[in-house]
Parts: C-alpha cells; structure tokens; sequence
C-alpha cells in the first residue's frame, strides 16, 4: 500500500483552478464560474469529450481497497456550482475521473443559487426527490444535523483507512452523539492577504512573505504598515490600510475560537483576553479610518490600498490588473502573543443527505474525492491541469496564479507551517450566523463579532467597541448553545 504524504492539501476541483502563465493584460473574460443565480434549477447539457491530461497511476480500486460494485449507479448533487465538465469548465476534476473510469459511476448536477441552497435542499427532501450529497457548509454542523437533514458517514467509509489518517483530529471534533456526518476532505484557507511587492517597495516597507518566513508577520506589524502607508498620502490623495473581507479570518488568527466543542460541550469563550485584543485591533483600525469597506473583486490597482484581505479565488484577477505590481499573498497576521500561526479555513467536504440510498456510491466518491487530493500522481496532475493556457482566452497567455504563488499557498497545508483554526459559532443557527440583508440588525452575532467595529459607525449609534459588542451578545450565545448542551 502506498503511503501518503502527511500534508493538507488544497483540493479544489481541479476545473475551477486558475492558469498559471505570463500575465498579460486583462482580457475581459468571464471567471469561468458556473454558479447560478435566480430560482431555476439547472442541468447541464455541456458536452464533454475528453481530459486536457491523463494520469498513470497504479489501480485506484487496489489504492482505496475498495471492494465495492456501484457500476452504472448515478448519484445526485444538490449545489451551486456543477460538478460535470461545463463550456467554462470543459476539465474533470480528478476524483470525478476516478469515479467514472474506475468505478462506472457519475454525477447528475442539480444546480441553483447560492442563497437558494438550504431551502432547495428542504424542499428535495420533503417531497422525495432523490439528492444524495450537498456541500458541506457552517451551518451542517451541528444545527443540520439537529435538523435531521444528514445521515452518519461511518457505514459508508472506513475511517480507519489511512487514507484518513492526517485528518483524524478534524473528524473527531465532527463528532455528534457518537457519530460522524463529515469528513474533511481537505482544509483551504478563508480568506488571505494579497498585496503588491513593487507598492512595498516604493514605500519602503518590508515584504509581508520575508516578514512570515522569519515568524514576524503579527499584528502589530500589519498595523504599523497600514498606519505608515496611510500616513504617507500626499495632500489630498485618500489612502487606506487594508480592503475586504477581513474580520473573521483576522479574528481567528488569535487562536481561540468563540464557540468551540469540548468533548460534545460547546463553550463560549467571548470572553478569552484574546478575542479582546482583536477587537482592540478593529476599534483602532476603525478609528484611524484603516479600513475600505467598499467592495473589490480584486487587489485595486490605483495603488491606494495597501493590503486586500479575500479568498484564493481573486488571485487570478488580482495578478491581471496589477501586472507590473509583482503580486503576492500571505496568511493573515498572527497574534504577537500567540504560541502557533492561526489560520481561519474552510473545510472541504460533503454531507450524506438524509433519505439517500446511494451510501455505497456516495461513500466511493468521497474516497476518490480524498485521493486525489494527497496521493502524488494526482496532485502533480492537478497542478499541470492548473498550468494549461486558458482556453477562454484567445491569445491563451491571460494570467493566473504564478508557481511561486501556487507552491506557497500549499504550504500553508504542511500543519508544521500554520496551524488551522475553525470557529463552531458558524454552525449553530441563523441567529448565530448569517448575513441576512447585511444590515447590523440582518446579520448574525458571529458575523457583527468579525465586521461590526469596522464596517459600522459608532457616530450612527452602532456599537464602536469589543467590550459593546461582548455585552450585547454574551448572553445569546450562552442561549443558543444551550439548545444543544441541554
């Protein structure tokens, strides 16, 4: 038997990586995103014909020790975004490669919006419609699971088999009354920092990734930077520290989540000192006027934000309108005080849908899922599919992520380099998490606790500091844990 590599490594499916390349200017191509919005449901009637690269591997079936026949068994996945090839997308992903060559089976794609998800998934299930697995998202655990939207994963996979090992930790902290309903595939970062090496240097500032390698990437160094770039505005040129979705990441880089599980109890923690300390940090982001709250897709290329905090998924656009900027990235800062480098992340995974009774398939592609995420054949085949020329992009040349960006981020798998972080206040309930209409009042405590001081202002009577914040909310986390607890 093979052994795998102890790392965390990023799996997104491989047809939405970006290309790497030399950078050109913007095209004024789509993302290539197949997420849909509006309240159909849609099929895709691409027509796919065959992969950009194949793999040599010794036998997928021998690797998993996978005995089972689910030859010609078709499961069905409820998301917002297809799972089969599309005219975008036209690449497999590998895991469903192997599902289709080495097993027999396949995927039907039930697709809607984002926002329309949780309640498609309700309608399915109530009126009978077979959907046999669904993206994991916070509010799985625990509140779908007390909803009895899901079914325990332990008949379905052997979570024994070493191809789980470096995720033990991860799926025990899963655990609900004895039983497991997800399984990390595997572990992405939430949100990053992206920002530009030329800008630094004009500026005279130290670059964020040589600041990481020597351990001194901390807050108060990114807030040093941000007040020395802002403070060096010319007259009459608006300058800010940092752009973007920032609050939750930044608020876990601490180290101590607000709602954690200890042994099947939930515990709040709003009161740990250093979830005080990051809320300092906001109040004086906030009162230096360091933060753009305005919304940006990508790094700006005006050259008056210095830092944009965002998910792996801009990076593409951010290299395309700064391509003399030298773009790079780096996890958030880290807490001086802390003891390890905290990373936010955002698990990968899917749930097994209640009523489903497509186990056996669905148990398969979860492995194959897995797999292709750790094992080296398909990792490097993952990254040479990343590097193909966009195929969306007549001259073929538009830039994605550059290697030394793409080998970076990987890093940040190895355990040894950030340590990840997971916060279970998300997945309680709607009241706990959500952005409603993304008013103060519409939005969730989680999602007030990591935005509020910096995208409220106290002048409007919202509240302008973590002590208000702790007040307001301290009591109704307490009761909303208490659903699960008694």
């Amino acid at each position: 038997m093979k052994k795998y590599k102890k790392i965390f490594s990023m799996l997104l499916a491989v047809s939405m990586l970006p290309t790497f390349g030399a950078c050109s200017e913007d095209s004024g191509e789509s993302d290539g995103s197949s997420s849909v919005s509006g309240t159909s449901v849609t099929a895709n009637d691409y027509e796919w014909t065959s992969d950009d690269v194949s793999i040599e591997t010794e036998s997928v079936r021998d690797m998993l020790d996978e005995e089972r026949d689910i030859t010609g068994q078709e499961i069905v996945w409820l998301g917002s975004y297809y799972m089969n090839p599309t005219e975008s997308s036209p690449d497999r992903s590998n895991a469903l490669a192997m599902f289709e060559d080495e097993f027999g089976a396949s995927v039907s794609d039930v697709v809607v919006g984002s926002t329309e998800l949780f309640d498609k998934l309700s309608a399915m299930i109530l009126g009978g419609e077979q959907v046999d697995f669904f993206d994991y998202q916070w509010l799985a655990i625990p509140n779908g699971v007390y909803k009895e939207q899901y079914q325990p994963i332990d008949g379905i996979i052997d979570l024994e088999h070493e191809i789980w090992d470096d995720v033990e930790g991860f799926t025990e902290m899963f655990e609900v009354n004895g039983e497991h309903y997800m399984v990390p595939l595997d572990i992405a970062d939430s949100s990053i920092i992206t920002y530009s090496r030329s800008l630094m240097i004009d500026e005279g500032l130290e670059d964020p990734y040589e600041l990481f390698l020597k351990g001194e990437w901390t807050w108060s160094k990114f807030e040093s930077m941000m007040e020395t770039f802002k403070n060096n505005a010319a007259d009459g040129e608006v300058r800010y520290g940092i752009n973007g979705w920032i609050g939750q990441a930044l608020m876990q880089s601490a180290g101590v989540a607000v709602v954690e599980n200890e042994n099947g109890t939930f515990v709040n923690n709003i009161h740990a000192p250093e979830l005080e300390q990051y809320g300092l940090l906001l109040q004086n982001m906030a009162s230096q006027n360091l933060y753009d709250p305005s919304w940006k897709s990508y790094f700006p290329e005006d050259n008056l934000t210095l830092f944009y905090g965002m998910g792996t998924w801009t990076l593409k656009e951010s290299n395309n309108k700064n391509p003399e900027g030298d773009i790079f990235i780096v996890p958030m800062p880290k807490y001086d005080e802390a003891d390890e480098h905290y990373m936010s992340v955002d698990i990968h995974s899917y749930m097994w849908v209640k009523n489903s009774t497509k186990g056996d398939a669905v148990g398969v592609f979860l492995e194959c899922e897995r797999l292709a995420s750790i094992d080296d054949d398909f990792v490097d085949a993952a990254k040479e599919k990343a590097m193909l020329p966009d195929a969306n992009n007549a001259s073929g040349t538009a830039c994605g992520w550059t290697e030394e960006q793409y080998d970076f981020i990987m890093s940040w798998k190895d355990p040894d380099v950030v340590t990840p972080m997971f916060d279970f206040g998300f997945g309680i309930s709607t009241r706990m998490a959500t952005d409603g209409d993304y008013t103060f009042e519409g939005k969730g405590v989680m999602n007030n606790l990591s935005s509020a001081l910096i995208t409220f202002s106290a002048v409007d009577g919202y509240p302008g500091t973590w002590a208000e914040l702790v007040t307001m909310y301290e009591t109704v986390i307490d009761e909303e844990l208490a659903t699960y607890n008694n």
